[in-house]
């Protein structure tokens, strides 16, 4: 099973990934089983809970249940990682996630914090994720040779899902022989390309 952490292009994310935690919330809206939230593109809860937890809720009760666990471990996350950010002070707090990302290339640490890396993993914990690599945007992404192949892929954008609705991208999820050629795809990619540079993977693709 593959994790990751992401910040944004959560559809995508949802193609290459089991399981992707969202940290970039911005708002909440709607009401009862039509709640959508923003991480930063609008995703209703359904499909918020299908990509963190890779699983439809039996019940009402488990669907609230879990959903309240992705916001409430949000909001601990977000109160953890404050003092990362350079503009925790600005009115577009919630519009603009570029100084934690920045903060998570560079690992900045606090002391008595420790290192920002450190709560990313926290809360990916908190949701039952035990995930090691972050998607974030692809004009940021870091290229060292442990970076995951399949977020190096996944951050290329190779796959337009702008004009995909969740319905279809859930839809693809849940259906067994679509997972499993996305199975096959990823352990393609993780033998093809580990170790290797974006530079060498984006030339080996085009």
């Amino acid at each position: 099973m593959r994790s990751v952490v992401c910040f944004k292009d959560l559809k995508t994310a949802a193609l290459y990934f089991d399981r992707v935690v969202p940290v970039a919330f911005r708002q909440m809206s709607g009401t009862g089983s039509d709640i959508v939230t923003s991480f930063p593109e609008p995703i209703p809860a359904a499909a918020l809970v299908d990509i963190v937890f890779d699983r439809v809720p039996s019940t009402r009760d488990e669907h609230y249940t879990l959903f309240g666990q992705v916001v409430d471990g949000w909001g601990d996350f977000a109160n953890r990682v404050q003092r990362y950010r350079t503009r925790r002070f600005d009115s577009s707090l919630y519009d603009d996630y570029e100084d934690l990302h920045e903060a998570y290339l560079r690992n900045s640490a606090i002391d008595g914090l420790g290192p920002v890396r450190h709560h990313f993993s926290e809360f990916a914990a908190s949701l039952g994720v035990r995930a090691s690599a972050v998607l974030i945007p692809s004009s940021a992404n870091a290229d060292g040779p442990d970076e995951d192949p399949i977020v190096r892929v996944a951050g290329l954008g190779l796959v337009d899902t702008s004009r995909a609705s969740w319905e279809q991208i859930l839809e693809l999820r849940r259906d067994s022989k679509s997972r499993v050629q996305l199975q096959r795809l990823r352990s393609f990619l993780t033998e093809k390309y580990s170790g290797k540079s974006l530079a060498f993977v984006e030339d080996d693709l085009a």
